[in-house]
């Protein structure tokens, strides 16, 4: 059985430079589907290789390093960090329920706004239609106001001779007793 904490070495092979047996460190994978484990000191070799080659190469970290445990001040500043976050965030959220809240109430005042807003132009317009409704009276009224002036102009002028006899002269006429000859 192979042991998996071994560390892999280089498999890179090239035919100018002898067989690398370093720690692998990054694995290469070629544009035709193969796969290698290569050192650092070899990937510029590998560069240069897929350039001569026009194809191209990818490589990745391994990341098959053991984990070193945490010391106990890193462990501290991890729990703080989280700690801090997470009272951010209940902070944040607290902030984004305040802001909901406030924007349904804002909005509940808008919609109330907005049918004041209808109601206050449904009675302008009854308003202007009573108002136009009492000028059309008006006008009438003007109207039989001038003609009931004009008849009484007329009768204030037909009012001194009514009741008297009138003569000739109070008519403007030549009287007839007297002959001119």
């Amino acid at each position: 059985m192979p042991n998996d904490n071994a560390i892999p070495l280089c498999e890179f092979k090239h035919a100018t430079q002898p067989d690398c047996t370093k720690p692998a460190t990054h694995k290469l994978r070629w544009d035709w589907g193969q796969e290698q484990k290569i050192c650092q000191d070899c990937i510029p070799l590998a560069q240069q290789t897929a350039t001569n080659l026009q194809r191209s190469a990818t490589f990745a970290s391994l990341e098959n390093r053991p984990e070193e445990p945490l010391t106990r001040s890193e462990r501290t500043a991890l729990i703080a960090a989280k700690l801090a976050a997470e009272g951010e965030a209940d902070e944040l959220k607290l902030r984004g329920e305040q802001l909901y809240r406030a924007n349904v109430d804002l909005t509940q005042q808008v919609q109330t706004h907005t049918l004041r807003a209808r109601e206050h132009a449904t009675q302008i317009q009854t308003r202007e239609a009573q108002i136009e409704k009492l000028q059309e009276r008006l006008e009438q009224r003007e109207h039989q106001l001038a003609d009931a002036s004009a008849e009484l102009q007329r009768l204030q002028v037909l009012v001194p001779f009514v009741g008297k006899e009138t003569t000739p002269e109070d008519r403007g006429l030549p009287s007839s007793s007297t002959v001119d000859g």
